[in-house]
């Protein structure tokens, strides 16, 4: 099964996955994107309920997410989240 949402954010992506030699890889993938889908709509809901970024952070925690790499960095991804929903612009511009 391919996830709608990988093959709408980066159709190679699915390919270059199912290409792998490992399996579990794909399937990470999709774990990832699942996490990155559910972070967006607690933040979506947060913005909604009048919550600031502090407040946020504070509250998304996600555990069923906590053994994944780089879990430890999902404060910056609610503060990020927090200032491009609203403002349609990246928190940080790289050149």
């Amino acid at each position: 099964m391919t996830h709608p949402r990988i093959l709408t954010v980066a159709p190679g992506l699915a390919m270059l996955a199912a290409a792998s030699a490992r399996f579990a890889q794909y399937a990470s993938v999709l774990g990832y994107a699942q996490m990155h889908e559910d972070s967006l709509q607690a933040v979506r809901e947060g913005i909604a309920k009048g919550k600031n970024r502090d407040e946020l952070a504070d509250t998304i925690r996600m555990q069923q997410y906590s053994h994944f790499r780089n879990y430890h960095h999902m404060r910056g991804w609610v503060y990020a989240l927090h200032h491009l929903l609203p403002t349609g612009k990246p928190m940080a511009v790289y050149p």
